[in-house]
């Protein structure tokens, strides 16, 4: 059915075409050898940009056959750009990888009920939400060892995993529609994303509390959907491509000044991968990170909390969209900010890997949790819900007792002098006891 659908989109040679030309490009010098995570781990050529690029000219030149140890290849990056920033030749390898992975799913199909969930859950906010309360259910009553607020789940994840509860009301439940704030200068759509959404909402509210502080209206259309990077992420273009046309027409409807993202992810999706789906310009006005915006067009005043807080760029963020030192001044601004010794390092999650590669995002993760270790901060800010999901899951396995969450969420206690052991995010993260 995927693969039939693949093949009456003409766009693919279009992707096809944009993959060949950055493959071109490719002086094979090895520099993303350098930079990869993966390669760190593996220390195998066909799992780096150089290697995999090579894979995609001899499976379009008919040299190599779809298969499944090639699908592996091409599905074992984290997609965190890291060897784009590096490049001297400028390659976009993001276009190669997507347009293998598509290739490789119109030819083999996708795994079983991806594409239903893809095409049929992730398109109906209703239908989503209650897969979603389904699995709450489930996380509740399947039995399982207990961290605080997190639980170990052996029967989900290969190796088990901490995971945090669902939370009673998603944040479309809690903050669709408008926000009125008299006097208001500008006007921003807000961009949830799934796992804030389901898991995460405090991380909106946060938000909502800091713009309406800076007298800014906002607004969460309540028909947004899942940004669409699981379905790109596993080659199913066609997905991707209607659930970026179903949230552009929601994030348009709200007649913003700007469009806000709280998820790194979601933000380099909506930036860079829209206009590339849909052709042309996605959106009529900019798509900004929240840390970004709270940075360039708010003045808030904040105090400064008694609290050491460290950083972990989360690669969409830093190398997906160029944006590093914009959370760091905020953090600055808000508590004893601390850097991660050697903080360059991945935490692992990038949206399905950890669960398809459990291991090897584990052995990715478990470097930059062994600098988080030698830090004497108490906390770690990040801008991806992602990441605080992984970073948490994995400081609670080593029995470190810290805890990650949103840089939003320590720029909120600031602002409103809350002290951080009311927990951040308590409903979320493991409580040391």
């Amino acid at each position: 059915m995927v693969g039939e659908f693949l093949k009456r989109d003409s766009s693919n040679d279009l992707t096809a075409s944009a993959a060949r030309n950055e493959a071109d490009k490719c002086a094979r010098c090895g520099k993303c050898r350098s930079v990869c995570p993966v390669f760190a781990e593996l220390k195998d050529e066909a799992f780096v940009a150089r290697g995999r690029i090579w894979l995609f000219e001899a499976l379009e030149r008919g040299e190599i056959r779809a298969t499944p140890e090639l699908r592996k290849i091409m599905s074992a990056c984290l997609m965190c750009q890291r060897c784009a920033e590096t490049c001297p030749s400028g390659v976009r390898f993001m276009r190669v990888i997507e347009a293998a992975r598509e290739r490789l799913s119109r030819e083999m199909g996708l795994p079983f009920g991806a594409s239903f969930v893809f095409r049929h859950i992730l398109t109906r906010r209703r239908l989503f939400d209650f897969a979603m309360r389904s699995v709450s259910l489930l996380q509740r009553i399947v039995p399982g060892e207990r961290k605080g607020n997190l639980r170990h789940l052996p029967l989900f994840f290969r190796g088990g995993k901490w995971l945090p509860p669902f939370a009673k009301n998603t944040a479309l439940q809690l903050h669709s529609g408008g926000t009125r704030v008299p006097g208001a200068r500008v006007r921003v759509a807000l961009f949830v994303g799934c796992l804030t959404n389901y898991v995460y909402p405090r991380i909106v509210s946060s938000t909502i509390a800091l713009l309406q502080k800076a007298r800014i209206e906002t607004n969460v259309p309540a028909s947004q959907l899942c940004c669409g990077v699981p379905a790109l992420a596993m080659g199913d273009i066609g997905a991707a491509r209607e659930l970026a046309r179903r949230n552009m027409e929601s994030l348009q409807s709200a007649q913003c000044d700007y469009i806000v993202t709280v998820c790194a992810s979601c933000g380099r999706m909506l930036k860079h991968e829209y206009p590339d789906l849909v052709g042309g310009s996605a959106f009529s006005v900019p798509v900004l990170d929240v840390s970004e915006f709270i940075k360039n067009h708010t003045d808030l005043n904040l105090e400064p909390l008694s609290d050491t807080v460290t950083y972990h760029d989360p690669c969409h963020l830093r190398w997906g969209q160029g944006i590093a030192s914009e959370p760091r001044q905020l953090l600055s601004s808000a508590c004893q900010f601390r850097e991660i010794p050697d903080n360059m390092y991945c935490c692992g999650q990038a949206g399905t890997f950890h669960i398809f590669y459990p291991e090897i995002a584990g052995l990715i993760g478990r470097r930059q949790v062994e600098s988080i270790a030698l830090s004497d901060a108490d906390y770690v800010a990040t801008g991806c819900p992602g990441c605080i999901l992984q970073l948490n899951d994995l400081m609670a396995q080593a029995g470190i007792r810290k805890k990650a969450a949103h840089t939003v969420e320590i720029l909120s206690r600031a602002q409103f002098g809350e002290t951080m052991s009311r927990g951040v995010s308590a409903e979320n993260h493991f409580d040391p006891q």
